[in-house]
Parts: structure tokens; C-alpha cells; sequence
């Protein structure tokens, strides 16, 4: 893609090659706009200079130039953005190069900023600056693929996390002049005036993920407004001692942690101030014991900054186990906790509403076989009417004729209500069931995702395809519990209104009874009599036949929750080794963690060993001229 937008600049010729002044004058020679100047450079770099994914590595004990870079043709981003900056610099453009943070290869989640990791340019084009990145514009850094240890994995479920890199060349003009608030969601510099933003991006606000940068962005801190281009110019027509100078006081004002800023400034500006060459050796002694203190300075800077990386470190350790625990570890275990629960409850419902199936179908059986015998015959009365007792009787008849009519009401709303019920039930099964079948479709891409550990985002991504639906099943099954318990209420209150039907019914007959006893035959409720029997067979009838739905519903209930408890143990088998990744890329980045505390403290410790050593020189030059200037003295009061 770079290629093809500025072609003729992708290579240089031999001669060109390997000296940053003649590389700078053929890319720019034929062209008057600075702009497309600085566009060549960047096309050139990012087409020829590959990214040393071991030389992070080797950051603390060797020092390379610009020649050396563009003799071996890789390097890291201090390498690319020096060698960006002396290209600019032969070609009369003027460049600088930004120090700061970064959301790169070394970046974990909760990862706290205490020194900058990071290096790009900011090049002056026609009296406005652009910011470049070359390093990132030129590819990115993907892990090897291991083919043997993914087949251990596929074939014997054996995790493995991809632990070696290689650099992919994938020039790109995305970088090149990129708009400052697209920047600074993934570059941080330490001097806030490099945002080139009004309203600057605290680090607390970049610490976190980018969604909070461009919330931020949206509605800034009017309290962070702050004049960018005044700031900017104190850098220009500076030497690189005052612009380090400048650039370590805005980064320790930005950022309190960031010791290390000020000890490499102190360093620089001791060792430009050695290049001065004393006339005398009073004046010799003057200059090392003005140097022993800035020496002496950059020491403690560094010890301060030592102090720091050990505090933030464990910091680190802590907040990324808490929150490896709450993205990956506590999910899957979360998910494997909700499984066995589940299981243990469908076990549970399956053994009670067999139970529950095998006691209705006795009672049947036991109803089936019971014999109601004939009807109680009624005897007449063989005496004189007694009015008032008739009038009793019927009054008690009708009070008795309200009340079954109200148990009639009673039982068809509670048939209606569990109707409505068993819907709603099965809605709710069918929809737990599509949930699911969602499920089983991603536990695959989240395995697949597990395989390549290290692309995090997409981890969290493909763990809440499983872990929201999962939520969202549990609260299905709740409902569904619940709806269980209404039930189970409505059966019994069904139950006892058949009971109470039928013991009515027997009250009636019974008072019949007496009524035909008591007046004459032709008020003798006979017919009445008669059909109160029918309707407690009636009722009889209706408990078997609601028995029997009943227990097709309970066959379709314990289907379902054996297909289920069938998904669950299948999701165990398949989550399981999940957790062991987990776990494996937890140490994983805890060993990245300590590789990144034993490089800031190797760097930190050459800075001391430097210092140090450079102190010692001078006490012992100082002793030198000292003793020069005493045998000049001895030498003179003796002539």
C-alpha cells in the first residue's frame, strides 16, 4: 500500500544507502515542497528499515547510531525516529523527536505509565508541525506461528501460549501526518504540549481503555486548556541539551512517577559540558566540581526512579491478577460454577418429577379401581309435611348451590391459569434452549481465540459471547424456577378445590337426604340428588384427566431438562481447559512483567554505573590538576 503511494521513493540506490547525508539528498532533491520531502523520508524508512524484535533486548548494553541502523536495516523506535530525525536534519527540515508513552507490544491491561517506552517525530512543514510515526507505520509485531504445539492442543488438549515474534513489513501512510486526537488514543508524550491538543489527555485518563480517551476527547477538562503552540516554541532553535531539559521538566510536571526523565537529562547535560576543553587546569577543576553535582543529581534521580519501578511493579503484579481474574479466570470459572449448578439442579428436578410422575400415576391406578357403588337409596316420608323444616332445608340448599357454583369458578380460573402457565413455560424452555445452541456456537471460537492468547481484546470480546448469554440463560432458568412454584401452588389449590367440590356436594346429598325424609315425595330432590353424584364422578374424572396432562407435561419437562443437563456436561468438558490457559497466560504476563522491571532496571543501573564512574574520573582528574598546579607553585617560589 505504501508502495504504491509513493513508489519512486521505496528504494535508494547503493550509494545512497548507507550514509544518512546522500540517503537525505537523493530523496529530496528533486522536490521543492518540504512536504513531500518529509513524505519521501518516511516512505523510505518505512519500506527498508525493519522492526528488531530481539534488540529490545539489548536496549540497555549497546548504543547505535544512525549508520550502524542503516547498515544493519532494522532497529527499534528510538533508532527509527533518530534516523527519521537526521534525514530531516540533512534535508534542512526542522524535526524533533517525541519521548513518551505507548499502547504497543509491551502494553498489558491496567498497566500503569512511570517511564516513557516510546519514540516518534514531530516534523515543522510549511510553519505548522505533523506528527510521524515511522516504527508503526512501517508493520506491527505478530507471534510465530507453532504448528506442533497447536496440534498437541487440537489432539491432546495440551495448552501452549505463542511466546515468539517475528516483524511483519506492512508499510502504511496511516502514520505519516496523522491528526493529533487519532494519536494520542495510542501514543502519550511526556510533554502534554505534544499532544498538539488544546485540552491535553491527562495520563489517568489514558491509562484506561480507549472508549474514556474519546469520551474525554468529547468532553474535555476546561481546566486542562493550555496554549500548545506558545509551549512548542520553546523548543525550536534550541540545542539538544535545552530540549532535553525542557522536555524532562514538562515530563515530571506531566507525570510525578517519571524520575527517569530527569536523571538522563542530568546525564546529557554533564556530558556536553565534558566536551569543553579547559584552557587551564584551574579552570579544569572549576568545570569537574560544577559536574560532580549535576552527576550526583542524575544518581538520586535514579535511585528515586528505582524506588518507583519497585513500588509500581508490585502494584502491577496485583492489579493485573485482579484483573486477569475478572476478565478470563473469573468468567470461566463463573461459567463452569453456573454449569454444575445447573446440572445439580436438573439431577435434582429430574429425580422429583419422576417421583411426582410415579406417585399420580398410583393414585390412577387407585382411583381408577375404586368402586363409588350404587346410589344411597331414598326413603320417603311417611308422616305428616313439616313446613318449617322444608323451609330450612331449601334454604341450606341454596346457600350449598352458591357455594359449588363458587368452587365451579374457582377450578376453571386455576385450569386457565395453569394453561397459561404451561405457554409461558414452554416459551421460556424454548428460549433457553436457542440461548443454548448460541452458546455451543462460540465455546468453539473462544477455544480457537485461547489458542492465540495474546490478541487480548478479542479474548474479552469472544468470553462475553458466552458469558452474557450464560447470564441471561440463568436468569431464564430462575423465571423458570419460579414458574415451578406457582405451579406446584396452583396444583395443590386445584387439589383442594376438587376436595371441596366433592365434600359440598356430599353435604348436599346429604341434606337432600333429610329433606326427602322430612316432606312429602314430590319434594324429594331425587333428580338433584342423582346429578350430585354424577358430578362428583365428574370431578373424579376431571383430577384423572388433568393427572394425565400433567404428566405429559412432566415428560416434557424431564426431556427437556435431560437435553439440557446433556449441554451442560458437554460445556463442562469443553471449558475446562480454558482455566489451565488462564492460568498459563497469567504467568505468562507476569513473566512479561518482570522482563520489563529488569530492563527499566538495567537501564537505571548503567545510568548510575555511568554517573558514577564519570564522577570518579573527574575526582581523579581534579587530584591530577591539583597536584599539576602545586609543583607549578613549588616550581615558581623556587626561581
Amino acid at each position: 500500500m505504501m508502495t504504491e503511494y509513493n513508489a519512486p521513493y521505496s528504494k535508494a540506490p547503493i550509494w545512497a544507502k548507507k550514509s544518512p547525508k546522500r540517503l537525505a539528498k537523493f530523496l529530496t532533491q528533486d522536490e521543492t515542497d518540504d512536504s513531500i520531502k518529509v513524505r519521501n523520508i518516511y516512505t523510505w524508512i518505512t519500506n527498508n528499515i525493519k522492526y528488531d524484535v530481539k534488540g529490545i533486548k539489548k536496549l540497555s548494553k549497546e548504543s547505535i547510531s544512525v549508520k550502524e541502523t542503516l547498515k544493519r536495516r532494522k532497529g527499534i523506535c528510538h533508532q527509527y525516529s533518530d534516523l527519521f530525525d537526521e534525514l530531516c536534519k540533512h534535508a534542512n527540515i526542522q524535526s524533533y523527536t517525541i519521548s513518551g508513552y505507548s499502547k504497543g507490544l509491551s502494553y498489558q491491561w491496567g498497566t500503569t505509565f512511570y517511564e516513557s517506552d516510546h519514540s516518534w517525530n514531530a516534523v515543522k512543514v510549511n510553519g505548522k508541525w505533523k506528527l510521524v510515526d515511522a516504527t508503526w507505520g512501517a508493520g506491527f509485531v505478530v507471534q510465530n506461528r507453532r504448528v506442533f504445539r497447536k496440534l498437541m492442543y487440537e489432539w491432546f488438549r495440551i495448552p501452549y501460549l505463542q511466546d515468539k515474534y517475528h516483524f511483519t513489513k506492512r508499510p502504511t501512510p496511516y502514520y505519516f501526518d496523522i491528526a493529533p486526537r487519532d494519536l494520542v488514543i495510542n501514543h502519550l508524550p511526556i510533554d502534554p504540549n505534544w499532544q498538539m491538543l488544546q485540552y491535553p489527555v491527562p495520563l489517568e485518563v489514558f491509562e484506561k481503555d480507549a472508549k474514556s480517551i474519546e469520551e474525554y476527547l468529547t468532553r474535555p477538562d476546561s481546566t486542562q486548556h493550555i496554549d500548545y503552540l506558545a509551549g512548542l516554541k520553546k523548543y525550536e532553535y534550541k540545542g539538544e541539551e535545552n530540549q532535553l531539559a525542557i522536555s524532562a521538566e514538562s515530563g515530571h510536571a506531566f507525570n510525578p512517577k517519571n524520575h527517569r526523565v530527569l536523571s538522563v537529562a542530568n546525564l546529557h547535560k554533564a556530558q556536553n559540558r565534558l566536551d569543553r576543553t579547559p584552557e587551564n587546569d584551574l579552570e579544569l577543576i572549576a568545570i569537574n566540581k560544577e559536574l560532580i553535582p549535576i552527576y550526583n543529581q542524575s544518581i538520586k534521580d535514579a535511585r528515586t526512579h528505582q524506588k518507583v519501578i519497585k513500588t509500581e511493579i508490585a502494584g502491577s503484579r496485583s492489579k493485573m491478577a485482579k484483573q486477569m481474574s475478572e476478565r478470563m479466570v473469573k468468567p470461566t470459572r463463573q461459567i463452569n460454577k453456573w454449569v454444575e449448578q445447573n446440572l445439580t439442579y436438573a439431577a435434582k428436578k429430574l429425580a422429583r418429577q419422576k417421583k411426582t410422575a410415579i406417585s399420580y400415576q398410583r393414585l390412577i391406578d387407585k382411583q381408577a379401581q375404586k368402586n363409588f357403588g350404587p346410589l344411597t337409596p331414598l326413603r320417603y316420608s311417611d308422616h305428616d309435611t313439616k313446613p318449617w323444616m322444608i323451609d330450612e332445608h331449601e334454604i341450606t340448599l341454596t346457600a350449598i348451590q352458591v357455594e359449588i357454583d363458587a368452587y365451579d369458578k374457582g377450578i376453571n380460573l386455576v385450569k386457565e391459569t395453569l394453561s397459561t402457565s404451561a405457554i409461558k413455560k414452554k416459551k421460556i424452555m424454548n428460549e433457553i434452549m436457542k440461548t443454548e445452541l448460541e452458546i455451543d456456537e462460540w465455546i468453539p471460537y473462544v477455544s480457537n481465540t485461547y489458542i492465540r492468547i495474546y490478541r487480548l481484546p478479542l479474548i474479552d470480546t469472544m468470553l462475553q459471547k458466552v458469558y452474557k448469554p450464560m447470564e441471561y440463560q440463568m436468569s431464564l432458568i430462575k423465571q423458570l424456577k419460579n414458574f415451578h412454584l406457582e405451579e406446584r401452588e396452583l396444583w395443590n389449590t386445584l387439589k383442594q378445590l376438587e376436595i371441596d367440590k366433592i365434600n359440598t356436594l356430599k353435604k348436599q346429598n346429604s341434606t337432600i337426604r333429610d329433606l326427602c325424609t322430612d316432606s312429602e315425595k314430590k319434594k324429594c330432590l331425587k333428580t338433584q340428588f342423582l346429578n350430585n353424584q354424577i358430578a362428583i364422578r365428574d370431578v373424579i374424572s376431571g383430577r384423572h384427566e388433568m393427572t394425565e396432562i400433567k404428566l405429559i407435561r412432566l415428560k416434557t419437562e424431564i426431556e427437556f431438562y435431560e437435553q439440557y443437563a446433556f449441554g451442560l456436561s458437554t460445556r463442562i468438558r469443553q471449558t475446562a481447559p480454558q482455566v489451565v490457559l488462564a492460568d498459563a497466560y497469567k504467568e505468562f504476563q507476569l513473566e512479561k512483567l518482570e522482563s520489563r522491571k529488569n530492563l527499566s532496571r538495567s537501564i537505571i543501573d548503567n545510568i548510575i554505573l555511568t554517573c558514577k564512574y564519570n564522577i570518579s574520573s573527574l575526582k581523579a582528574a581534579n587530584k591530577e590538576a591539583a597536584a599539576r598546579i602545586r609543583t607549578s607553585k613549588l616550581a615558581d617560589s623556587g626561581k
